[in-house]
């Protein structure tokens, strides 16, 4: 992380093109020359796919009222789905969308100052700005795509569908999952002055917090196969 205009912010942006990860959990399998073998009850390999515990009626009720915040701007609409996220019980535990998806309501409903102070983490205005592009076209798009709300174009894009649900996952800059991925980049024992490879860095939570503890003298490299993922990194960068 080589020191300049933004200090510990920077990061360089890297693609992975000949990486190969195969999970075997066991099994002996033929393994590509450029791979790396991974034998763990925990895969590093998030799946991207719409099925997981957050599909319940209450999160699709929820999702639909947060919806319709964002296409007729009724305040009353996100409030409503905030209501219903705290009553599943799932808030602050967890990776599912739940967390981010009831920040939302919380910023969409939050009055002008709030929202300033919000945005003076620069990790979380930029995911506000991604979002908010083309009048909330990306948030929109995902709560179709993922709770059977209506066609979306994510269907047909799995390289955003990726980031978006990342975004709006583990690699989103809430306090919830920020909390957690600080205190992920602490037990590594980075040091001042190293250099630090981020692999699978989606939209880079963990690379810049790796990038403020390695300091001015240090470098981190943060890679990942999607192109997306790294061209939402490089802008923050």
């Amino acid at each position: 992380m080589p020191a300049g205009r933004r200090g510990w912010r920077r990061v360089s942006v890297q693609g992975l093109c000949a990486l190969v990860i195969t999970c075997g959990f066991g099994a002996q399998e033929p393994r590509a020359r450029h791979s790396i073998a991974v034998r763990s009850a925990v895969s590093l390999v998030a799946d991207i796919t719409k099925g997981n515990a957050s599909d319940t009626a209450i999160a699709r009720e929820a999702a639909a009222n947060l919806l319709e915040t964002l296409d007729t701007g009724r305040l009353e609409s996100a409030r409503r789905a905030r209501r219903l996220y705290g009553s599943t019980g799932r808030l602050g535990r967890g990776n599912d969308d739940q967390n981010a998806l009831a920040w939302w309501c919380d910023y969409l409903a939050a009055p002008t100052a709030e929202k300033k102070r919000l945005l003076a983490d620069f990790q979380v205005a930029g995911l506000v700005r991604f979002f908010s592009e083309d009048n909330y076209h990306p948030l929109r798009s995902y709560l179709r795509w993922k709770y059977d709300l209506g066609d979306s174009p994510l269907s047909q894009n799995k390289p955003l569908a990726a980031l978006i649900q990342s975004l709006l996952t583990e690699g989103s800059p809430i306090p919830s999952s920020l909390r957690k991925a600080a205190t992920a980049v602490q037990q590594c024992g980075v040091k001042r002055g190293q250099t630090v490879v981020d692999v699978g860095c989606g939209p880079g939570l963990h690379a810049f917090l790796l990038a403020r503890e390695v300091g001015p003298a240090g470098r981190v490299l943060a890679a990942d196969t999607n192109p997306l993922a790294l061209d939402y990194v490089r802008a923050l960068a």
